[in-house]
């Protein structure tokens, strides 16, 4: 036992990293023992129309804050199933491929024919990584989305983020952080100017696709994780907080799209989809309550009521659905008590 007089900083960090090790060698056990029950379950609940759409109706706040009227609409009509793997790790680890980290997951959102992109798959990756400050955490790429004419709800930020960091790449800058950069990309100043027009709060669910978070690059994670981080690191940004800054001219640039992208990933990957069934059970409990109170539907006229939408005939759905509606017709998201 070590005397509490003596115990070092190095001796408590050396147990961390124990625990943490415990902890990881723990998720790629569940994730080989669970890989087949989920595979079950993605068959059974196929036959369910609407089953995800329910299942996100009903998600925690820490998904359902960030899931606007029009986001619902998408979901209640198109959202066919996700899908959610740990990819650097077995089963999912393609052959031949070195193991990463059993941190790093892969976002899949499957979508029937619809009014709003033509995209079937829309896929994201998160790659658990370690700067050179002491950062930990997710980092991701703009993944793009082909909207059909008039139909983005993100209102072109996510299309602008795409060509920021295309460009990004194309300088070989993608990972480069403020003090590394003196002149902003053209495409990155457009970014900007698109982030500012647009209030952050009313931002639609899938500018998600479109979150980065902090640059840490693979090869700097592999040697940080290799050698542990600098001696003397920098204060490492908080999570969500804009990293990206250039000159004087351009400081605090804020070209983050998402902030709260890490954050949605985890909430995604740890809590909707382990319980979607869980919820999928409590969206039918409220819904046979929500018949129970028909009396009350005038004081709830402008709500959108998911497991209606779903179950609804194409042909008996409102304009507001089908059709072109201005901001005023747009029905409000249905607020959980």
């Amino acid at each position: 036992m070590v005397e509490p007089g003596i115990t070092t900083y190095e001796q408590l960090s050396e147990l961390e990293r124990k625990f943490d090790k415990v902890e990881l060698e723990m998720i790629k056990t569940q994730n080989l023992l669970t890989a087949d029950l989920y595979n079950q379950r993605q068959e059974l609940v196929s036959s369910i129309d609407g089953f995800w759409a329910l299942v996100f109706e009903q998600a925690s706040s820490d998904i359902d804050t960030y899931i606007q009227a029009a986001d619902s609409q998408v979901f209640a009509e198109a959202l066919a199933s996700i899908d959610v793997k740990r990819f650097e790790i077995p089963p999912y680890l393609p052959s031949g491929q070195e193991e990463g980290s059993p941190r790093s997951i892969k976002i899949s959102f499957h979508f029937k024919p619809n009014k709003w992109f033509h995209d079937a798959v829309i896929e994201k990756y998160f790659w658990h990584r370690q700067g050179k400050t002491g950062w930990v955490g997710l980092v991701s790429e703009p993944v793009n989305i082909r909207w059909k004419q008039g139909m983005d709800l993100t209102e072109g930020l996510l299309d602008a983020a795409f060509r920021a960091y295309k460009a990004e790449v194309d300088a070989g800058v993608q990972w480069k952080v403020e003090t590394d950069v003196k002149k902003p990309l053209p495409e990155q100043l457009s970014l900007t100017k698109k982030i500012e027009a647009i209030p952050d709060g009313g931002r639609s669910f899938f500018n998600f696709f479109g979150f980065r978070g902090y640059r840490v690059s693979k090869e700097e994670s592999a040697h940080v994780e290799k050698n542990g981080p600098d001696p003397d690191p920098e204060e490492a940004p908080s999570e969500g907080e804009a990293v990206d800054d250039f000159d004087d001219d351009n400081k605090d640039m804020p070209r983050e799209i998402f902030p709260d992208g890490e954050d949605l990933a985890i909430a995604i990957s740890e809590d909707l989809w382990t319980d979607a069934l869980k919820y999928f059970t409590e969206a039918q409990n409220d819904s046979g309550e929500h018949e129970e109170g028909d009396e009350d539907e005038d004081d709830d006229e402008d709500d959108i009521d998911i497991p209606a939408l779903v179950a609804a005939p194409a042909k008996s759905k409102s304009n507001k659905l089908n059709g072109n509606h201005s901001d005023d017709d747009r029905p409000r998201k249905k607020q959980k008590a």
